[in-house]
């Protein structure tokens, strides 16, 4: 049985599958590492609203309750790892994936809202360009990234690649949007609810996991030789 809860949770009332990080006792008291594979429907399964702000709404983040939720023994997944040990293939390959999906998502919404600057003639070309620069440059560091991921194996030194570009990607984002809506001017900001909401949008990538706080002795640790630990 699995009880606990997840909030925000994306995809909410859409998903057909829950995917759940469980520690499992052991006989000799030590906790053993697994992720539960969980069918929404599952009984025990509830769902309540979380999200108070009108951002991304259409992400269905809410709080999703666990409540004594049976998962059959072949629905549970066992990677080789202990707790607090570091990440398995498993664990690396998916945390890699996550983070370039939502660099790319936010970069995209940027991307919009650059399109609108350049397209609207306002200000120098100078002004245009560094917006133009910021935007492909997030894109590019992306892009890169995933093309060594997806021609070859997923490792350690991979993840961290993945953390540096998502961090570098993180601050050109505010850059071009801040850029960007400066030159559509103060009349667009009030009358066109989009220029807003993407200036929004364009720093929500800083709260997905893992934080800058929290990587930062890792990536350092990570460049003198270590293994990359995420906590």
């Amino acid at each position: 049985m699995v009880n606990g809860s997840k909030k925000p949770c994306s995809l909410s009332r859409s998903m057909d599958l829950l995917t759940a990080g469980v520690a499992i006792e052991q006989p000799d008291g030590s906790s053993q590492l697994s992720v539960a594979l969980i069918p929404a429907g599952s009984p025990g399964i509830t769902r309540s609203p979380f999200w108070g702000v009108p951002y991304l709404a259409g992400a269905e983040s809410d709080e999703v309750v666990l409540d004594d939720v049976h998962v059959p023994e072949e629905l549970m997944l066992r990677p080789e790892v202990e707790l607090g040990s570091g990440l398995d293939t498993l664990q690396t390959v998916g945390f890699v994936w996550f983070e370039l999906l939502v660099t790319a998502a936010y970069t995209g919404a940027v991307g919009r809202l650059a399109e609108a600057a350049l397209g609207s003639g306002r200000g120098s070309a100078t002004d245009r360009a560094a917006v133009l620069v910021a935007v492909e440059a997030a894109a590019g560091l992306a892009e890169n990234v995933a093309r060594v991921v997806d021609s070859g194996t997923v490792g350690n030194d991979e993840l961290a690649a993945t953390l540096a570009a998502r961090f570098a990607v993180q601050d050109l984002l505010v850059k071009a949007a801040d850029q960007a809506a400066e030159l559509l001017g103060g009349v667009r900001f009030v009358t066109s609810p989009e220029v807003g909401h993407l200036l929004a949008v364009s720093r929500v990538l800083a709260f997905h996991p893992p934080s800058r706080s929290s990587s930062a002795q890792a990536l350092l640790d990570h460049h003198a030789g270590a293994p990359l630990r995420i906590s």
